[in-house]
């Protein structure tokens, strides 16, 4: 069995912000299906424009509900604080979204009812680090601690994979070194683990699929459309 160690979370308005958008996207998978436009219009860089124009193409839900998601996003993207840069604030949605989502609507391998933790480091029995200093950003554990998936969450999993001649961006082969490592020695631990990675993708690219199966990483990739159908079932 595992234990989790939370890396201490950021906290602030920003968290509550991103925790409201998350569980007002999850009452309604178009209101998902824009967010994701929006977030992906600004990928390079944010402006209410942009946002507008995504959320104009949303006509299956409820207007209000439209207008408070606008709203929502737009105070999350303007408001002031240089240690939330672009990419983390679109990243930290996405963690938002799984981490409320749960295990079972993504049918993941934990079973209803697991914990969900954020930035999470797994112990072994005696407390000792599984695997080195790094963490996840999002971790279901079961009860009893013999089940556990891992996920890392991107808005755009190709831009965090920066693939280039067939090779993965250093930063991100390291994360995913961490996670196949996971995955080979927790089993030994009595838990058994899956790693997956959630962007907002529809889906990766044959270059970034190839990338990955290349360097033999053969994680579960959660897609857009995973997502949203995640958000139909608890919302059905």
């Amino acid at each position: 069995m595992v234990q989790i160690r939370q890396v201490p979370e950021k906290t602030g308005p920003l968290v509550a912000l991103a925790r409201q958008i998350a569980a007002l996207c999850i009452t309604s998978p178009d209101l998902f299906l824009g967010l994701a436009d929006a977030v992906e219009a600004c990928k390079y860089q944010y402006t209410y424009r942009k946002l507008q124009a995504s959320l104009s193409a949303v006509t299956a839900a409820k207007r209000d509900d439209v207008e408070q998601l606008k709203q929502l996003l737009r105070t999350y993207f303007e408001s002031q604080d240089p240690s939330w840069d672009l990419g983390y604030r679109r990243g930290f949605l996405v963690e938002e979204i799984i981490a409320a989502l749960g295990p079972a609507p993504l049918r993941l391998k934990t079973p209803a009812g697991s914990q969900v933790f954020r930035a999470a480091q797994l112990l072994d029995h005696k407390r000792r680090l599984v695997c080195g200093k790094k963490n996840l950003d999002v971790a279901f554990v079961a009860p009893n601690g013999r089940i556990a998936d891992g996920l890392e969450c991107k808005a755009s999993l190709g831009k965090w994979l920066s693939v280039r001649q067939q090779r993965i961006c250093p930063e991100a082969a390291d994360k995913l070194a961490y996670m196949r490592c996971l995955a080979r020695t927790l089993p030994a631990l009595g838990c058994a683990f899956e790693a997956s990675l959630a962007g907002l993708e529809f889906s990766l690219s044959q270059q970034d699929s190839a990338a990955l199966a290349g360097a033999g990483y053969a994680f579960r990739i959660i897609t857009r459309r995973i997502i949203r159908d995640a958000i139909r079932a608890v919302a059905s």
